[in-house]
Formats: C-alpha cells, sequence, structure tokens
C-alpha cells in the first residue's frame, strides 16, 4: 500500500523550518501500546547511506520524499535534492525535485588535482596540459585549467538545456 498525503499528515507531524517529523498520537484500541512510546517524539533513524527514514506498512520510506508528500500532496516526480548537501537537512527550503543528471552535479566529488569534476591534470605527458570530459564523452586536451573548465561547463549546459532542464 502506497502512503497517501492524508495518511501520513494524520500519523506524522512535519515543521518546515526545522525539517523534523513527529509522530502523532493515534486514537483507538489497536494503537494504545504503540501511542505511550512514540506519541510526541522525533521520527525517523540513519539507513546505511545516511538518510533518515521510518518504516509504514512495511516499507521504508526517505524522510525527504516524505516532506515532499506533506507538504505538496505528491510524492516527488524526480529524484529529492538536499541543496546543501546534508542527507539529514530535510528543511522544506532545503529540497528540490530534479531529475538524476541534475543532484548527480550536487554531490560532493572527490577533487583531483583541478578540484573541479570533469577536469583533470595530464601529468604523464612531456608537457602538462589539462583534460575535459562530461560524463564519458572526452571534451579534449587544453593548455591552461580555464580552458578545460570552459570546455566542460559549456557541454553540461548545452546537454541540459537540448533536455529542457534548468540548471
Amino acid at each position: 500500500m502506497e502512503i497517501t498525503a492524508a495518511y501520513l499528515r494524520e500519523r506524522l507531524d512535519y515543521d518546515r523550518d526545522t525539517g523534523i517529523f513527529r509522530w502523532k498520537p493515534i486514537v483507538g484500541p489497536r494503537e494504545k501500546y504503540w501511542n505511550a512510546h512514540r506519541a510526541g517524539t522525533v521520527a525517523g533513524s540513519r539507513n546505511g547511506k545516511g538518510y533518515l527514514c521510518i518504516v509504514m506498512h512495511r516499507k521504508s520510506y526517505r524522510l525527504h520524499r516524505l516532506a515532499w508528500l506533506y507538504v505538496y500532496g505528491r510524492f516527488p516526480q524526480f529524484e529529492i535534492d538536499h541543496i546543501d548537501r546534508c542527507r539529514t537537512n530535510n528543511r522544506i527550503s532545503n529540497l528540490r525535485d530534479v531529475p538524476s543528471q541534475v543532484n548527480v552535479m550536487n554531490r560532493e566529488v572527490a577533487p583531483g588535482k583541478s578540484g573541479i569534476d570533469g577536469v583533470r591534470l595530464n601529468d604523464r605527458m612531456t608537457k602538462a596540459t589539462w583534460s575535459a570530459k562530461f560524463g564519458n564523452k572526452h571534451l579534449g586536451t587544453f593548455s591552461t585549467v580555464d580552458e578545460a573548465v570552459a570546455a566542460r561547463s559549456s557541454a553540461v549546459e548545452e546537454y541540459f538545456v537540448s533536455h529542457g532542464v534548468e540548471l
């Protein structure tokens, strides 16, 4: 059973300013024991990837997706991106519904020698050069890091504009 916004709002309170969910007290004989232990407590625990999750109807839900459902009345169309890259910051102002390609661009990248995703120094050649790539596409070899960054930025922009995605 996929949960609805109405069901979610019946079971949980969500604070848009803090991003915190709290369990609501539920009235009914079946929930008496459950209420004594959960009502008013913060909902969610970290999963193996660092996201906050809860289980409802034997299914695990990530809280950032539930925040979207709670506020907008529907599950996100794409992926939820944490703008500040903090997986536990579920303030609605920190969340956006974006395609996977945009979400990936906001990830923390282990910096190479350039510190820029898709741009690296080729120092094994007789003359040091910079190469740029986007996805699996090699964009070329350049004399300066600025040229390589410009080539990659142009390729990224062209790709997303052609796919109708706003950056």
